[in-house]
């Protein structure tokens, strides 16, 4: 679903992503990495933040060993420190980045969490949900299994 806040169309390119993770991995994504990129906004306060990252632990976990596909999770408004209980008890496969001054999120959109973004190899938006709805993110990973055969 593309609504009216999003800065992002089919096939425009992924914006840059340079940052450090919770545990201090340095993560440089754009154009270009030959990657998947699934990119997912998240606030705390909000419980269809929290069921969008159950499920995108979960296939973090099926898809982790995979070179072809990179996804993080921003924490849209959060600083390291607010995130670190959900990442060490909850969901320590994912790659949380904080995201306090909504730096990278403004590049993706204006408001509205949580959404979710997939980037073919070449960089190029294929999808964005905004919400969350069990369909929704099951489309999503059948479409990361297909992008990651081809």
């Amino acid at each position: 679903m593309f609504d009216d806040y999003t800065h992002l169309n089919p096939g425009d390119p992924m914006p840059g992503i340079r940052a450090h993770t919770l545990d201090n991995r340095e993560i440089n994504i754009g154009p270009g990495t030959g990657k998947i990129v699934l990119v997912h906004f998240f606030i705390l306060g909000c419980p269809h933040c929290r069921r969008s990252l159950d499920h995108l632990e979960l296939m973090q976990e099926s898809l982790h060993d995979n070179p072809g596909f990179l996804m993080v999770s921003v924490g849209r408004g959060h600083a390291a420190e607010e995130l670190k209980d959900i990442a060490e008890k909850d969901h320590s496969c994912i790659r949380i980045i904080p995201d306090p001054d909504e730096k990278i999120y403004k590049a993706f959109a204006e408001k509205k969490v949580p959404r979710i973004y997939l980037f073919d190899k070449d960089g190029k938006l294929l999808q964005q949900v905004r919400g969350f709805n069990d369909a929704e993110m099951h489309e999503i990973f059948s479409n990361i299994s297909v992008l990651l055969k081809s």
